[in-house]
């Protein structure tokens, strides 16, 4: 398997690279991951040394949200499904290290506490993607007394510091899409990687969550179970996916390194 790191330009953002073909398609040839620029290439690769210099680079934190409960989105059944397979999958790892929150408790108070816990975050839920104000882009999330339960690019920026996530994953729609002003991109994807996340998973555009689900299992099986490279991981689930028919495999992408994750499964 080859791997291509490609840093797309402007409206190139929203390409689905893995999505094209010649005489063969490139998800035949290659596993993909997406970064800004060289710089940020770098910058990444150096925050990981210093990381692995410095402390276990197992997955040890846990934090898995699904269709979280607020009046203003509709319910997603398949991503209620989806958290609780991704759940069963971690079996073997300590409970204390896998905090599970859905619906009702899927507060935005809740899960920004974990975040700061967490090194590894899967949200499954809606997210909007706004166009002409990206600051105003969003996460659905439940709202509390103290939260309105949409979570912001910029909430999520300034939501840590020092912190290390060694894989988001925001499995909902056009979370994953950029908006460049002058000569910086804006958006979700962009706010992780100045946050902290070493590793983003995302889409490009609005997918079923039957979809997602089928997709983000097999992800989870190919990287936790396997222990495949998560490039390899995510490119062979949209391989998958593919084989069935389904053209919503040219959505996700990953953003920022690849490379195995150890998971720490106590004693």
């Amino acid at each position: 398997m080859d791997y291509l790191v490609i840093s797309p330009y402007g409206v190139l953002s929203d390409l689905p690279f893995i999505g094209l073909k010649g005489e063969k398609k490139v998800l035949e040839l290659f596993a993909i991951q997406y970064v800004y620029s060289l710089s940020s290439w770098i910058a990444l690769r150096a925050r990981d040394a210093a990381h692995s210099s410095s402390s276990d680079q197992s997955l040890n934190t846990f934090l898995i949200v699904g269709d979280p409960e607020n009046n203003k989105c509709a319910p997603l059944p398949g991503a209620t499904v989806e958290v609780l397979q991704i759940s069963d999958l971690l079996e073997n790892v300590p409970k204390d290290n896998v905090c599970l929150l859905l619906g009702k408790n899927a507060t935005e108070s809740n899960v920004k506490k974990m975040m700061k816990k967490s090194s590894l975050v899967h949200i499954a839920s809606h997210s909007f993607f706004d166009e002409d104000k990206v600051e105003n882009s969003k996460i659905c999330l439940c709202p509390s007394s103290e939260e309105d339960g949409w979570l912001h690019p910029s909430e999520i920026q300034s939501l840590v510091s020092n912190h290390i996530w060694k894989i988001f994953v925001m499995s909902s729609c056009s979370s994953g899409r950029l908006k460049q002003l002058g000569g910086d991109y804006y958006g979700f994807t962009r706010s992780l990687y100045l946050a902290g996340a070493q590793r983003v998973i995302s889409t490009l555009w609005t997918i079923d969550d039957v979809s997602t689900n089928k997709l983000m299992v097999k992800f989870y099986v190919n990287m936790l179970i396997l222990k495949q490279d998560v490039t390899v991981a995510l490119r062979n689930a949209q391989r998958d996916l593919a084989l069935t028919g389904d053209s919503n495999w040219m959505a996700f992408k990953l953003d920022g390194l690849g490379g195995r994750i150890a998971i720490d499964q106590g004693e």
